[in-house]
């Protein structure tokens, strides 16, 4: 299944579609603004870390939306994935999935409790406001003044973000986890699958399988 909008090939014509240059990204403090708690955000490079993943996030999103103006079409979701996620159960194509003209969907539950957004995946139709998620590195650069931050990894600000300009979180059934360097044997993060209802033990013999097969290099 394509997840373009009809018609739409990424094959485009390099007449068709010109995109403009990747910005270089850096971390760049910004002065002005005090993220809070500051034992949490003002310290070590909690902040930095956080600023570029997002940095990167709505460049992203900035080039599929230059991408959209250009072919005068837009794509029928938004799909956000990390790129060493490994998927572990079949998932269903997107547009089956019971996601609302409102939700942006993220894999099942919160972090820590503390009502904060996975931040893991996201899946976005276009009639919801897609950009409060992949811009909300624009909190940050256009703070003046206290901002609070929470005190995990930034999962309560983008949750609380997304609910403010109108969207529904909407919790979907994925299981997944995280690849990790080989040739340490099995080195994905398997502990994660207990909480998703998967297969634990399979993960571990799969990572030391794609480690072996790759002969200690990264599987992907």
């Amino acid at each position: 299944e394509s997840y373009m909008a009809r018609g739409v090939s990424l094959a485009l014509p390099e007449e068709v579609y010109r995109p403009d240059p990747i910005r270089s990204l850096a971390f760049e403090p910004n002065a002005r603004c005090q993220p809070q708690p500051a034992h949490r955000w003002q310290r070590g490079r909690e902040l930095e870390r956080w600023s570029l993943q997002w940095q990167k996030v709505a460049e992203s999103y900035r080039l599929l939306r230059e991408y959209e103006q250009q072919v005068g079409q837009t794509f029928d979701y938004i799909v956000r994935l990390r790129p060493d996620l490994l998927i572990w159960r079949r998932f269903p194509p997107v547009s089956q999935l019971p996601i609302g003209p409102a939700d942006i969907a993220v894999p099942f539950g919160y972090f820590g409790g503390l009502g904060g957004a996975n931040d893991v995946v996201a899946i976005c139709p276009r009639t919801a406001h897609c950009y409060s998620y992949f811009q909300v590195h624009h909190l940050y650069r256009d703070c003046q003044g206290a901002m609070t931050m929470g005190a995990d990894n930034g999962e309560v600000l983008l949750a609380t973000h997304v609910l403010h300009h109108g969207n529904t979180l909407h919790s979907m059934d994925l299981q997944y986890t995280l690849m990790r360097p080989c040739p340490l044997a099995g080195r994905v993060t398997c502990h994660m699958l207990h909480s998703m209802g998967g297969n634990a033990s399979a993960c571990r013999r799969a990572g030391k399988s794609m480690c072996a097969s790759v002969a200690g290099r990264t599987p992907f």
